[in-house]
């Protein structure tokens, strides 16, 4: 009697996969919102997330990872609070930002000297990034300037399924998006600059 394989892929994963390492765009479901992503080391990929967003070239994308050893050598430095925060907090709703090092290429942080990084609370998103190996950019699923999408449905009904491979898992549980949380100071002030998810008393960020 064969006994059943523990290693088998989701096969929607594994098309996800692969079609972020021929350089394609998938839409991923989180705990907040659906993202689109591509594979963070692939600059026409990435470029190509601008275009189908109308994106403004000088805002810069989130690397979404699968926990914090994949984050940490995108971040020049590590510090306590940054792993405080990761390990109570993803996976989760929480987006940080801290210096980048060279990992984190100009073309996903449009210049910037930080990079924002976050661990999604999804299985599915959570098993493709895994099967992918690397760090996936993943703006909200949505034009630019509209709302996000929380379905896999609101994807399909601004993008084209050619162009946008949607890995559906219905409806994700929230509107509210990640809270995106600054880190680069060198004084150690932190600053909210996007209210989300986690409140401010939540983080334990003082607001003065």
């Amino acid at each position: 009697m064969s006994s059943p394989n523990p290693t088998r892929v989701d096969p929607r994963i594994a098309e996800a996969a692969q079609r972020l390492r021929d350089g394609g765009v998938v839409a991923f479901p989180t705990e907040t919102v659906y993202g689109l992503g591509a594979d963070a080391r692939d600059e026409a990929a990435v470029r190509r997330i601008y275009d189908l967003k109308g994106r403004p070239a000088h805002k810069p994308l989130t690397l979404h990872v699968s926990d914090s050893a994949m984050a940490r050598p995108y971040a020049r430095a590590w510090p306590q609070r940054a792993q405080a925060l990761t390990d109570r907090f993803w996976p989760g709703p929480l987006t940080i930002v801290l210096p980048r090092s060279a990992l984190a290429s100009d073309f996903v942080c449009a210049g910037a000297d930080g990079v924002g990084l976050r661990c999604p609370d999804h299985p599915l998103t959570l098993a493709l990034i895994r099967a992918l190996g690397a760090p996936i950019v993943g703006p909200s699923a949505n034009r630019s300037g509209e709302p996000p999408a929380a379905s896999a449905d609101e994807v399909r009904a601004v993008f084209d399924e050619r162009d946008v491979y949607v890995l559906d898992a219905g409806p994700c549980p929230g509107r509210t998006p990640s809270t995106v949380l600054d880190l680069t100071d060198p004084q150690g002030r932190e600053r909210i600059l996007r209210a989300g998810a986690l409140s401010a008393e939540q983080l334990g960020v003082r607001d003065d």
